[in-house]
């Protein structure tokens, strides 16, 4: 690791962008990598998932409502379940409250490392929205509920997501793709001006392609571990990227350039950014796909002083940093890329 960091110190120790006050007062929608859940926060139980079709399908009969609380009309609804349930035989929104309530708890009898792909939204590079039924591939996760059709013996929606579609996943996927991860200095100290105030962490990584839906998770010291990008930064831009529309979180623009002089080929920010404030001192761990090492997973800690003063240091992280998995990023890197960063 350090031979990298000391080589990348040139190129990355440069401020990111953003008002780390700001980013205490405000929490924006959170980034989901591969595309938009159905219902950011779970579908609940299918009792209230078929309230709010209802309540939706009451003002517009047609099925053009999102939901409230989801990022879902009835119609994207329709056509997931459509896909994910053929058997069902559904035709029409109107049928939609009935059958949700008819889901019920499924076991989905599957190994421990077994993975499952189900659907996700995407919005096109017009802004139109639809359905990918291949979008994310992950485990089903600790406390989470499959819910399936008793008559078609189908799997149909995940709780934690309200994602429609849940088919195991070959388990090579697990084998032959090991996840990474960043460890990281979630509030790290460093002398020189006094108290520190805040201390902003904005991520992104810097590749040429978009990242793979696998492995993304964010375990912080005393918070429960997150799936999707916390969004604090008051910067945010939409991109194009593989065809679609991609919310990023801070300005990277300047280290985008940087990265790209490091590597040799030109790299953006791809589907991955998030921003959040730091309140627990600890280690960090940023867990990634491995589809990562053709480029640049990068953190940036933004610190506020009691004093006025305000210092930025950024770092990344190439293949070379990886050792059986982890790279690790100490305080002492922060500390040196903070003196280089502002001489």
């Amino acid at each position: 690791m350090k031979r990298y960091i000391y080589a990348f110190l040139a190129l990355l120790a440069i401020s990111c962008f953003g008002s780390a006050t700001a980013q205490a007062q405000q929490h924006r929608r959170p980034v989901e990598p591969a595309g938009h859940s159905f219902c950011l926060n779970g579908l609940g139980s299918p009792e209230l998932l078929a309230a709010k079709t209802e309540r939706s399908l009451a003002s517009d009969p047609s099925g053009n409502q999102v939901l409230q609380g989801c990022a879902a009309n009835p119609r994207l609804f329709l056509e997931a379940f459509q896909l994910a349930d053929p058997e069902a035989g559904l035709t029409m929104v109107s049928e939609l409250p009935a059958y949700i309530r008819s889901l019920v708890p499924m076991d989905p009898r599957a190994g421990p490392n077994a993975e499952f792909e189900t659907s996700c939204l995407k919005d096109s590079a017009a802004g139109v929205r639809s359905v990918d039924m291949a979008c994310i591939t992950r485990p089903i996760r600790r406390g989470e509920t499959v819910y399936g059709n008793p008559r078609t013996r189908k799997l149909v929606i995940l709780s934690s997501c309200a994602n429609p579609g849940v088919a195991e996943a070959n388990v090579i996927v697990v084998t032959a793709n090991p996840c990474l991860r960043v460890d990281y200095p979630n509030l790290p100290t460093l002398p020189g001006h006094g108290r520190v105030v805040s201390v902003s962490i904005r991520m992104t990584v810097l590749d040429r392609d978009e990242i793979s839906s696998r492995c993304h998770e964010l375990d912080r010291p005393g918070e429960p571990p997150v799936f999707v990008y916390p969004a604090e930064c008051p910067n945010e831009y939409v991109v194009v990227r593989n065809g679609r529309q991609v919310r990023v979180v801070c300005d990277w623009r300047r280290v985008e350039q940087a990265a790209s002089d490091h590597l040799g080929y030109q790299v953006r920010v791809q589907n991955v950014s998030g921003s959040y404030v730091a309140h627990e001192p600890g280690t960090a761990s940023w867990h990634l796909p491995q589809d990562v090492l053709d480029g640049i997973p990068t953190l940036c800690w933004d610190i506020v002083y009691e004093d006025g003063t305000r210092e930025t240091v950024t770092i990344g992280v190439d293949r070379t940093d990886f050792v059986n998995r982890v790279a690790t990023i100490t305080e002492e890197h922060v500390r040196t890329l903070r003196y280089a960063g502002n001489r």
